[in-house]
């Protein structure tokens, strides 16, 4: 849970997907999950910076990590 702050509103194709955004900057999250099309804008805007990652990239990426008990 965040408390979020500020409300960039950098998503105008989906105005509700900025809740989304506005949560990972509040918390400084290292990426943010999605297979919403709409968070591309992502691709070109240079701040805030945001890690968006889809499902194949967040299984690769975390496949090489070992779970432990």
């Amino acid at each position: 849970m965040t408390n979020v702050y500020f409300f960039w509103q950098l998503i105008d194709k989906d105005e509700s997907d900025n809740k989304f955004v506005d949560c990972y900057l509040s918390c400084n999250a290292d990426y943010l999950l999605t297979e919403d099309r709409h968070f591309d804008v992502f691709k070109i805007i240079d701040f805030p910076n945001v890690n968006v990652i889809n499902i194949s990239e967040f299984e690769k990426f975390f496949s090489s990590y070992e779970i432990k008990n």
